[in-house]
């Protein structure tokens, strides 16, 4: 009887054993990931982790941060797309009033071309 509880024991502590290992594998690749800058392969393995293991806390730990980081990522992503579209915006501006300025300019050098072409049509009568 004592052998059989104690082959239990065992059985039941080596599958413990396995399972932290298995999650630990999960957050070691992902971790390893992240650490070689690779984002989205970190979240894939952690989630991939998470799925298999979902009350491991180291896992959970990391994926929120690999959330965290990726939802400040992309708000830094949009408000440097924000600041490049007001750029284009600006340039588009400036484009147009030069465009205006200039056909301005060539309207006031034709009109003062007509004037004194008439100046000198009423010369010659």
């Amino acid at each position: 009887m004592r052998s059989i509880i104690l082959t239990i024991y065992f059985c039941l502590a080596f599958s413990s054993a396995s399972f932290s290992q298995g999650a630990q594998a999960y957050f070691n690749t992902s971790a390893n990931h992240y650490v070689q800058n690779r984002r989205e392969d970190a979240l894939r393995s952690v989630h991939a982790g998470m799925q298999k293991f979902p009350n491991d806390q180291k896992l959970k730990a990391l994926a929120d941060k690999l959330k965290e980081e990726k939802k400040k990522e992309d708000q830094k992503r949009n408000q440097e797309n924000k600041e490049q579209e007001q750029k284009e915006q600006q340039k588009k501006e400036q484009e147009k009033k030069e465009q205006q300025e200039k056909e301005q300019k060539e309207q006031k050098d034709q009109q003062e071309k007509q004037d004194q072409q008439s100046e000198e049509e009423k010369k010659e009568q």
